[in-house]
């Protein structure tokens, strides 16, 4: 498969006459994998709150566009484009985020680098990755032992928030929340946390994820969320291989809270029950000015948080 960055490049080639003129960005000579890799960065820069899916419409356009600071009528370059990428995947890469594939779930999900923990924290879930920003844990087994736990998230949801609790279906369990962390995990964090448990029926028996992250960070739990497939998913293909870095710096920008206007929910008509995490009522934010670019605040380092389990 072509690197991102040759395609990239390609993108770049343009004639003399052109040069004076950068090219326009034509997502159509962008592959799936491609795709998929600006999505992901476009989920964490927290413009987009689609499925990491490989497919350009317009969520993802609107996305791009917003991210990159363009004002309509908005003309996207493809220098634009590949200083941003270029960008986020180094710094993706010094995080360690890939797609894992996890044998007792027969799924797949994006994970942070060196975050396997692999600690039990009951008799049915088991904490897969940590980091500061977002804990996922797993469950192979009957439905109940998620119910159980979507029943806590239920019960502790905060009222003044939104929730997102949809009828179950005969294949799949969602619950999605705002709660303390100590609501849900018996431990003495008080932080407003946000939490998105997902089960699946496959091959007789539940699969279950539940994704849990600080309410500022709803972004990264949203990414995350989206990314959930069943089987062995597809690995992000990186702009340039990712190197492990010897210091890692915070890569996802801050949320003004709970209630800030980008933590809506997918485009209207373009989301289902398996995919929607904490719908908002907010309207969707204008595309941003031209000089407001969100990559400024992509490139934030913040303050690691603690995230701890019981």
């Amino acid at each position: 498969m072509r690197s991102l960055a040759a395609c990239l490049l390609t993108l770049l080639l343009v004639t003399p006459e052109a040069q004076a003129e950068d090219r326009p960005f034509d997502p159509a000579r962008l592959s799936h994998a491609e795709i998929r890799f600006l999505q992901a960065a476009l989920s964490f820069a927290d413009v987009y709150d689609g499925m990491l899916d490989g497919e350009w419409g317009g969520m993802s356009r609107r996305a791009l566009e917003q991210a990159l600071g363009c004002a309509p009528p908005c003309r996207l370059t493809a220098s634009d484009v590949e200083s941003f990428l270029s960008d986020a995947g180094q710094r993706l890469a010094a995080s360690g985020w890939q797609v894992a594939y996890l044998p007792a779930l027969d799924g797949s999900l994006l994970v942070p680098g060196d975050s396997a923990t692999g600690e039990a924290i009951g008799p049915n879930f088991t904490q897969t990755h940590a980091s500061p920003e977002v804990a996922i844990y797993a469950a192979r087994g009957p439905v109940v032992a998620a119910e159980a736990v979507g029943d806590t998230i239920r019960r502790n949801a905060l009222p003044n928030r939104n929730s997102y609790f949809p009828a179950p279906k005969s294949r799949l369990r969602v619950w999605s929340a705002y709660a303390p962390f100590h609501a849900i995990f018996g431990d003495g964090d008080f932080r407003l946390g946000v939490f998105y448990l997902r089960s699946d029926l496959r091959d007789g028996a539940w699969s279950s994820v539940l994704v849990a992250a600080p309410a500022d960070r709803i972004n990264v739990l949203r990414t995350v969320a989206n990314s959930i497939s069943a089987g062995r998913g597809e690995p992000l293909l990186y702009p340039v291989p990712p190197a492990v870095a010897s210091v890692r710096p915070p890569l996802f920008p801050e949320t003004a809270g709970a209630d800030d206007p980008r933590l809506s929910d997918a485009e209207r008509g373009n989301t289902d029950d398996h995919t929607r995490v904490v719908p908002s009522d907010v309207p969707d934010p204008e595309p941003a000015s031209a000089g407001a670019s969100l990559l400024a605040e992509f490139e934030r380092i913040l303050t690691p948080l603690s995230l701890r389990g019981p």
